[in-house]
């Protein structure tokens, strides 16, 4: 092989090798365009109270709830007497 032809080798093989790296950067940055234009899927409140189709925070069921505490150990009873309602501490004036 002549000295003129390796060094055209060598050229197209650089070449092929710049083509490669594009075409594979072009191929990560459309992914990854492709996924910041996908809609997100967010997921439908839950209740972990009542199980219903709203946030916890929102659940009125919860405000009807007498004591914080409810035990059933003897040993670590609390005196519920000077236990304060939740309804009482609600912020809804």
């Amino acid at each position: 092989m002549s000295k003129q032809s390796s060094t055209i080798l060598e050229e197209i093989n650089e070449e092929a090798k710049k083509q490669a790296i594009t075409w594979q950067v072009k191929a990560r940055t459309d992914k990854a365009n492709r996924e910041l234009q996908r809609p997100k899927k967010i997921p439908p409140p839950k209740c972990h109270f009542c199980e219903g189709a709203h946030y916890s925070w929102v659940c009125g069921p919860i405000s009807k709830i007498a004591y914080f505490v409810d035990i059933d150990d003897p040993q670590d009873e609390i005196d519920t007497s000077n236990l304060f309602p939740i309804d009482t501490l609600s912020v809804d004036s």
